[in-house]
């Protein structure tokens, strides 16, 4: 028997068919549509009577994490070519958003920025004020693990200097500048202090370097372990400040009290070493004499010890040697004034506990003598007109 051709199969086959079609049109528009991109913008001598614009590498925008995305895709405010001369910023939120649906990373960043200081300058309209772009690159994106990423660890600082140059000097000439130069990336970067896409004024609740947060931010990476070790310093620090009468005066809210960077400064941190270091021996009765500290304060203020460990531990004492003999018997004078100030206050107590029972004995005893001064009248006097009545009622029941 003959048999036919399944016809129900060939609308299947006709829709493939058109889907691939599409699709190849698509992809044949796109790569139109780049290639007369690329007319401009790769080429140094464009079109007579075009605007070439930014001269965009073409290697360099394929190797970015955006290398396989079409012009438009970005640009999306390009309706025809040639396009006007002034184009709107890109908008990065158009994907980089948590409900995308493009593939892009589902990330909440976007959110933090417009609540940031940057962000809301960006809403106000200045002009100054940094985009994604300004920080990430535009055609020339990297992951921020690549060594080549704007926004890498090692050009954190460059990138932030961008705006903030002056800033960027002077953390280069700091200790934490100075380390991450030398390679390594244990060394705290803008980012680690200021945060990233939720950065806020140092002024603003909630910012990372805020008074309120400061010694919290600090302590991040001085009370690391393995990073101070690294260093060859000690987490006591942070503890020690906290046990001062700095740290306590400072944890019940007090404004007058110094912090870190009252003492060791923000972006120029210099070793105590350093001569020029505010917390060298030579400039500490500077440092504790500045407004609103210890007017006056003389060379005696750099004869004391600071940060001064109470660890028994020997390789957790802030420093060798003599401070180290310094640090042992500061902890033994401590002990004794901790013993000497508790069996005072307990002895004081004692006393008041004796003292309240002794009055209390004798106010007892002294209710009793009254009771019994007074009591005694007052029975006799009830015990007659108990007797007089009785021998009334008597009378009245013999008459």
């Amino acid at each position: 028997m003959k048999r036919f051709p399944d016809i129900r199969r060939g609308p299947v086959l006709l829709l493939a068919i058109l889907v691939w079609v599409s699709g190849l049109d698509a992809r044949e528009r796109a790569v139109e549509i780049r290639s007369r991109c690329y007319d401009c913008h790769l080429n140094p001598s464009p079109p007579q009577g075009t605007d070439r614009g930014p001269l965009i590498d073409e290697s360099v925008f394929k190797a970015s994490v955006h290398g396989s995305q079409r012009c438009e895709n970005c640009h999306r405010s390009v309706i025809s070519l040639p396009h006007e001369k002034d184009l709107p910023p890109v908008s990065c939120t158009d994907c980089h958003r948590v409900d995308n649906t493009v593939g892009a990373p589902k990330l909440r960043s976007y959110r933090e920025y417009e609540q940031s200081v940057h962000g809301r300058l960006v809403a106000e309209g200045d002009p100054r004020a940094p985009r994604c772009q300004n920080c990430h690159g535009d055609h020339d994106i990297l992951k921020p693990a690549e060594s080549a990423s704007h926004v890498n660890k090692l050009h954190i600082a460059s990138t932030c200097g961008q705006c903030h140059f002056e800033v960027e000097k002077a953390y280069e000439a700091s200790i934490h500048g100075k380390t991450l130069i030398e390679g390594n990336l244990a060394a705290p970067v803008c980012t680690d202090c200021h945060g990233e896409h939720d950065i806020l004024r140092p002024g603003e609740e909630g910012s990372s370097v805020s008074r309120d947060q400061v010694v919290n931010t600090c302590a991040v990476c001085h009370e690391d372990i393995v990073k101070m070790k690294m260093f060859g310093l000690t987490t006591a620090t942070v503890e020690s400040y906290r046990e001062s009468y700095h740290g306590v005066a400072y944890k019940f809210g007090s404004d007058a009290t110094a912090t870190c960077i009252e003492c060791h400064g923000h972006h120029k941190i210099l070793a105590p070493e350093n001569p020029a270091s505010p917390v060298n021996e030579a400039n500490i009765p500077k440092t504790c004499g500045q407004k609103n500290c210890h007017k006056g304060a003389g060379p005696g203020f750099a004869k004391g010890k600071v940060h001064v460990s109470f660890e028994k531990t020997p390789e957790k004492y802030a420093r060798e040697g003599r401070d180290r003999t310094f640090a042992k018997v500061f902890h033994i004078v401590e002990l004794a004034f901790i013993s000497l100030t508790t069996s005072v206050i307990f002895g004081m107590i004692l006393y008041m506990a004796l003292d309240l029972y002794d009055k209390w004995v004798r106010r007892k005893r002294r209710w009793i003598l009254f009771l019994s001064v007074t009591t005694a009248p007052l029975a006799l006097t009830f015990w007659i007109v108990w007797k007089v009545v009785l021998s009334f009622i008597g009378k009245l029941h013999g008459g």
